[in-house]
């Protein structure tokens, strides 16, 4: 199929092409074999991944550069394959919780995100038990509540054990949250069972072309049993059962959270590689994909092979399919631009 699909876009590419032949000849160049020759390297280990701004990007941007170097294709920057631009990701640097002096450890009793958490360090005296954190026609955990500017601490999932099917749905944490933030809440403490954490805390956010910010106008942790339960004035630890027990409504302890933030200024680039057309040389045809995946998370490397190292590789056959058109005097009247893009 893949090979048929490619075929067509050189058939639609007629139109733009000097040409005598049937421009199948030429996309009989695309094959299988090919494919899976760059994709095995493309999506190999070596790579990493090829997360945005990484050495694995780095050497997949050096491959296609010098496969498009092979076919004889112009740089599409000047001088240079390479289209560089600076991508931004915040990290923290530090963290830290306590409760009435108490000290907790990351990962092993609470867990959070660069995203949902204020940079420095913020003090609390109070929060407000909202049991479930649920607000619809059957069960109202807000009513008589005042929650706005305030941060409320709520149980993960479902009363009786139900189970929450949808990670978006109704009784998930991001619903509550949603719920909590219509209510003027300030932020949500999530309390969860399932402490200590396997995997750990992702420490930086997410890439972005412009510079982030630190500041967080909604909070969100997620704490464990034993941190809600001093929170809730308890000197023992109760289980989540015992919690939803327990009335809702202001509760009275000194919550300390710090997380020291820093924003890291990061390289990557666009690979571009150019067929020069004819008469109609100021005039562009794009053939793109994207070529970064998420790299390497939790120790696993993501090998990103289908998204999109597929069509990264297909970009470069179907490169070579319009250069030996062009060997053979029947190359694009406009000018193709072959381009791998990241981030």
């Amino acid at each position: 199929m893949r090979i048929i699909l490619l075929s067509a876009l050189l058939l639609s590419a007629a139109t733009g092409m000097a040409q005598k032949g049937d421009p199948a000849t030429y996309a009989s160049t695309i094959t299988a074999a090919d494919l899976k020759k760059h994709l095995t390297i493309v999506a190999g280990p070596e790579m990493e991944g090829r997360e945005a701004a990484s050495e694995g990007e780095r050497k997949a941007a050096a491959y296609l550069e010098s496969q498009y170097k092979k076919l004889g294709l112009k740089p599409g920057n000047g001088n240079s394959y390479l289209q560089p631009f600076t991508l931004f990701q915040s990290e923290l640097t530090e963290t830290g919780l306590s409760v009435n002096g108490r000290s907790f450890q990351l990962d092993k009793d609470f867990s959070l995100s660069v995203a949902m958490v204020p940079n420095g360090k913020s003090m609390i005296n109070e929060v407000v038990f909202a049991g479930y954190g649920l607000s619809d026609s059957s069960r109202n955990d807000y009513a008589n509540l005042d929650v706005k500017g305030k941060l409320v601490l709520i149980l993960e999932g479902l009363p009786g054990n139900a189970t929450v099917t949808n990670p978006r749905g109704p009784g998930s944490s991001f619903a509550k949250m949603t719920i909590a933030r219509s209510k003027g809440a300030s932020g949500v403490l999530v309390v969860s069972k399932n402490f200590p954490r396997t995997n750990p805390s992702q420490l930086k956010g997410g890439l972005s072309i412009s510079k982030p910010t630190t500041d967080v106008t909604f909070t969100s942790i997620t704490i464990s049993e034993e941190i809600a339960s001093a929170l809730l004035g308890r000197t023992a630890k109760l289980n989540m059962q015992q919690i939803s027990e327990l009335n809702k409504g202001v509760y009275r302890s000194e919550l300390s959270i710090k997380a020291d933030k820093k924003i890291n200024e990061l390289q990557s680039a666009n690979v571009i590689a150019v067929l020069p057309g004819t008469d109609k040389a100021d005039e562009y045809v794009f053939i793109t994909s994207h070529y970064d995946h998420e790299g390497i998370i939790n120790g696993q490397i993501y090998y990103g092979a289908d998204d999109d190292g597929s069509g990264t590789v297909s970009v470069l056959e179907i490169a070579e399919a319009f250069v030996n058109a062009k060997k053979k005097g029947e190359g694009p009247r406009r000018t193709i631009v072959f381009m791998n893009v990241s981030g």
